[in-house]
């Protein structure tokens, strides 16, 4: 497979993967089941499942590896991943500590990403490091 014919379809498969699992989310929300109508559970669900999945596929199965391509320098293309997640993490706590958590995190998904080749990864590594923060937090209140 060339290069371009390589990028559209990382392009459409990634389009995809964002596409699907908010669609798919979206109809089961609408659908009213039960286990979803708990603010909690689909707090749950979305932090464990649906984030981790499409941040890495943006970050690092997209971005990432765009940049990577381009530059072939691993240490400008971690680093400018890495802010780029943390921007988005911007939205959700502006809280320095936070966000440098955020930026140390992003370096080490990027550098498993790039060791392993390989971006389910940094997904479980990621879903592993919501569920921590999601016990932790739920531990203070």
């Amino acid at each position: 497979m060339n290069t371009k014919n390589w990028i559209n379809s990382k392009y459409i498969f990634t389009c995809f993967s964002v596409l699907l699992p908010i669609g798919v989310f979206y109809l089961l929300y609408k659908l009213k089941l039960p286990f979803l109508n708990d603010h909690l559970t689909t707090n749950i669900l979305i932090l464990l499942i649906v984030s981790p999945v499409l941040e890495e596929f943006t970050f690092r199965g997209l971005l990432q590896d765009m940049i990577l391509n381009k530059t072939k320098n691993y240490i400008f293309t971690v680093f400018l991943v890495s802010i780029a997640f943390t921007l988005l993490h911007y939205n959700v706590n502006n809280n320095i500590v936070y966000l440098f958590a955020v930026f140390i995190c992003g370096i080490i998904f990027s550098v498993i990403k790039i060791y392993y080749r390989k971006i389910a990864y940094p997904i479980m590594l990621h879903v592993y490091y919501n569920l921590c923060f999601i016990t932790y937090f739920k531990l203070l209140h």
